[in-house]
């Protein structure tokens, strides 16, 4: 009965620790994510907002900046290139952890 008591706070202690080591890890990746978008172009980081993370349609945006929807686009793309180029390493870890688990 102690052996199985034993077992079982080890088992529970070993699950806060991949549960705390998960959290640690995508707090660290949020974090690299919101300075990589801190780091975009005013006017890109703008328009990347209002549509990736509020959900705002290009049109309605285009409206709301005076531009052409085409810019809207045009910064948008530009948004996720710089991401990507800026987070390169990052989406490889995302990769090896999502294998591991």
């Amino acid at each position: 009965r102690k052996t199985s008591l034993n077992i079982q706070n080890l088992a529970s202690a070993a699950v806060n620790d991949v549960d705390s080591r998960d959290y640690v890890i995508e707090s660290e990746l949020r974090k690299r994510i919101d300075e990589a978008i801190a780091r975009l172009p005013e006017k890109c980081r703008k328009i990347f907002i209002l549509n990736q993370i509020e959900g705002i349609r290009p049109a309605k945006i285009a409206i709301m900046e005076n531009i052409s929807i085409r810019t809207v686009e045009n910064h948008i793309g530009k948004a996720y290139r710089l991401l990507r180029q800026d987070l390169g390493d990052m989406l490889f870890v995302i990769f090896l952890l999502s294998i591991i688990r």
